[in-house]
């Protein structure tokens, strides 16, 4: 297996089951196993129905200014930061790692380097300092009780290869870009499909403070319940997260990555994995349309 380290993530790779569906001359619809949408097209390739979502969001306006964490109520159609932005910021100027470099020594050359890095950042990104306070939304799975009047948002934390540290997959991208017929040394052949995964993570060192009553030991969400006397298809729709959190030395982390397919799982993929190192401060559950902010969640 082929892989390149450089100084910014390290994420984590969800498996993702799609259910089996025979393909029609028109694109399908199906849903993996975490609840995302595919799109199954008619000529044998797949991508997440969220990755035309994301390029509709990205064209509204996001916060270029530090967020205010003693405000009580958020702009209208408020989305936070743009970290894509941030972290393409940093990633022009991040340093690389191998494998034969001791933890130790590239520490001590980043340290060094650090003031050109912040130098640089500041060019792209002169209204938000790396010091300051990021705000990150997050779509959130809603469940609401009825008799208790208690609505419990929750977002999937995943767990990240590199450091075992929990964190939410803010933006991906995946689709199958080829095939080819796949043969081991004993001539058994196999067609394999290629899939090309691209994928922004906000890991939080401290995740941990604040996963939901809901987690179990291989599925963990980060989340919270609160009172909402009004229940509707609207709020449910509208309702999101922002991760109220600080950037962490060494700020982001980059791999890239083959997975090498296998007869068992015929799937070659290669990975671009991006994440942006937090501390998380609090998150907010609030409504995106509006602005209403209608619980702020801290640390446990």
């Amino acid at each position: 297996m082929k892989y390149l380290n450089q100084s910014i993530l390290i994420i984590t790779i969800t498996t993702v089951l799609i259910c089996n569906c025979v393909l029609a001359q028109t694109n399908q619809i199906a849903t993996a196993q975490d609840g995302r949408k595919v799109i199954l097209k008619s000529d044998g390739t797949w991508e997440y129905q969220n990755a035309s979502q994301n390029t509709s969001q990205s064209a509204m306006t996001f916060d270029n200014k530090p967020f205010d964490v003693k405000q009580e109520k958020l702009p209208p159609n408020y989305k936070g930061q743009d970290a894509e932005k941030i972290f393409n910021s940093l990633f022009k100027i991040l340093l690389y790692k191998d494998n034969t470099e001791p933890l130790a020594d590239f520490r001590a050359r980043m340290q060094k380097d650090k003031q050109n890095l912040v130098t640089e950042y500041k060019k792209e990104m002169s209204d938000l300092s790396l010091d300051g306070i990021f705000a990150f939304q997050a779509v959130v799975i809603p469940s609401y009780d009825n008799n208790s009047k208690i609505m419990k948002p929750r977002f999937i934390a995943e767990t990240s290869w590199f450091n075992e540290k929990l964190g939410y997959t803010y933006s991906s991208n995946d689709k199958q870009v080829r095939s080819f017929v796949g043969q081991n040394a004993y001539g058994a052949q196999v067609n394999v499909r290629v899939v090309e995964s691209e994928s922004l993570q906000i890991l939080a060192i401290n995740g941990e403070k604040f996963l939901s009553s809901e987690s179990t030991g291989t599925l963990k969400y980060i989340g919270t319940g609160f009172n909402l006397e009004t229940d509707s298809t609207q709020v449910k729709n509208n309702l999101r997260a922002l991760i109220i959190c600080k950037l962490i030395e060494p700020y982001g982390r980059y791999r890239e990555e083959i997975i090498e397919p296998t007869f068992t799982n015929p799937e070659q993929t290669e990975l671009k994995a991006k994440a942006l190192v937090t501390e998380i401060l609090e998150i907010w559950y609030y409504d995106s349309a509006t602005g209403k902010i209608y619980f702020k969640q801290k640390a446990k």
